[in-house]
């Protein structure tokens, strides 16, 4: 993150992201190719290539886009804030949405994380001398 607030740009984010993810999407396939030879991946199927085409266009430029310009724009503590929110939205919409179990293990991590954000918030409420 202060890598990204102290970097003079050239240019926006958003020049650099067809290449990014050009890259990244490159690696991932190899990677792929080689640790899961045998994977559970139809190809035939039109729901894979809907959902891959979603992620590769839409979905991961846009929250990269995103990332960088929200940690440009606020301060590091509200950022990071915000970036601690993320996994809580996606522990909640699994449990609500999908029916995903919780358990012991999951509770106890978004405890930690909320107590990380409370006492992050705290800290800042309270006047320093």
């Amino acid at each position: 993150m202060m890598h990204t607030r102290r970097h003079v740009w050239r240019g926006t984010p958003l020049d650099a992201l067809p290449w990014q993810m050009s890259v990244a999407t490159v690696l991932l396939i190899i990677l792929a190719a080689v640790f899961e030879p045998h994977g559970h991946v139809d190809p035939g199927r039109w729901q894979l290539w809907v959902a891959l085409i979603y992620i590769g266009i839409i979905a991961g430029p846009a929250g990269t886009w995103t990332t960088v310009s929200v940690t440009r724009a606020l301060p590091p503590v509200t950022t990071s804030l915000g970036m601690l929110g993320v996994p809580l939205i996606g522990i909640v919409s699994s449990v609500l949405l999908l029916g995903e179990r919780v358990t012991a293990s999951l509770a106890a991590g978004t405890a930690l994380v909320l107590a990380g954000m409370a006492i992050v918030i705290l800290e800042n409420a309270r006047p320093h001398r």
